[in-house]
């Protein structure tokens, strides 16, 4: 009992090596590089992301602004390029069921860096329409949280759109392959990323916040924590890529949202049973009670510190 209570201390002691977690199976940025992101509230004020926290979608509909923490990353200091923004969501249509990873929720190419950095914060400052406009947060009201993964790219020089990808459009953004985009553009490695869960449940506020290990109202059902349990083809998956049914432009339906909403990304109508979708599997168990910040990426350093407790 005591080795296992010392254990769980040590999880939560050590952060994640990387963004998201690499159990997650999809591109990270490396050395716990984040990407920071600011919502603004009802109130004007602006909420900070932290990696991992849980939202309603209230709190994530509006664009975020962006900016980089060059005092605290080299590979950031010393870049002053363009970056490229990607927004993703893995978890459509729901956790358990990812059959439309996943949804492009956001593509806006050549930011530029502000040249007034105070305290080492570089704003990511957009001067071009976006290749894909900003669609809000909204999973279906009858599915667990989604999380939500924005990554920054230090953009190449000869950065253009390929043809095959030319049709990626407000109306055109579902079954997005992630891996095969970063590819065919060159992108290379995630320089910053951040991510974070939202919930459109019935029993969940549209304002609803808490700091990653929180919980949302009725638990945290199926949301994915750690690892892939569930794959686009419900079995585990470690390339991020999305189904195999997926075309070569990663887009195989118009319109579609995570939660079948419109492409404005307004949230789903009607009325669904609150709460997740009920599966009652050990992973479901392990997910309301261990939403932390990168959890399932402690890798090497969990294994020191097991030797350690011994």
């Amino acid at each position: 009992m005591i080795f296992r209570t010392s254990l769980a201390s040590l999880a939560l002691a050590i952060p994640a090596l990387a963004i998201p977690p690499p159990d997650f199976g999809f591109p990270e940025a490396p050395n716990d590089t984040a990407l920071t992101v600011r919502f603004q509230n009802s109130n004007n004020s602006n909420l900070l992301v932290q990696e991992a926290a849980l939202y309603g979608i209230g709190i994530t509909q509006n664009p975020p602004s962006l900016s980089l923490n060059t005092s605290d990353y080299r590979s950031l200091a010393d870049y002053n390029g363009s970056y490229t923004v990607l927004m993703v969501d893995p978890d459509a249509s729901t956790p358990e069921n990812p059959n439309r990873r996943f949804i492009l929720h956001w593509m806006q190419a050549s930011l530029s860096q502000s040249s007034n950095a105070t305290s080492g914060d570089r704003a990511l400052q957009n001067s071009t329409s976006p290749v894909v406009p900003w669609m809000r947060p909204s999973p279906p009201v009858n599915s667990s949280a989604h999380r939500y993964i924005i990554y920054a790219f230090q953009q190449p020089s000869n950065f253009s759109i390929p043809s095959q990808w030319s049709g990626l459009s407000a109306m055109n953004r579902t079954n997005f392959n992630l891996t095969n985009f970063v590819r065919d553009t060159s992108l290379g490695t995630p320089a910053a990323a951040n991510y974070f869960y939202v919930s459109n449940q019935t029993s969940v506020p549209a304002n609803f916040t808490a700091a990653p290990g929180g919980a949302y109202p009725g638990g945290n059902g199926d949301a994915v924590t750690s690892g892939d349990p569930y794959g686009p083809t419900g079995t585990a998956s470690s390339s991020g890529a999305s189904s195999s049914t997926a075309s070569s432009t990663g887009t195989t339906s118009s319109g579609a949202s995570s939660s079948g909403a419109s492409p404005t990304g307004a949230a789903a109508s009607g009325s669904s049973p609150s709460g997740s979708s009920g599966a009652s599997s050990s992973t479901s168990s392990a997910a309301a009670a261990a939403m932390i910040t990168g959890a399932g990426s402690l890798l090497g350093a969990g294994v020191i510190g097991m030797v350690a407790l011994f």
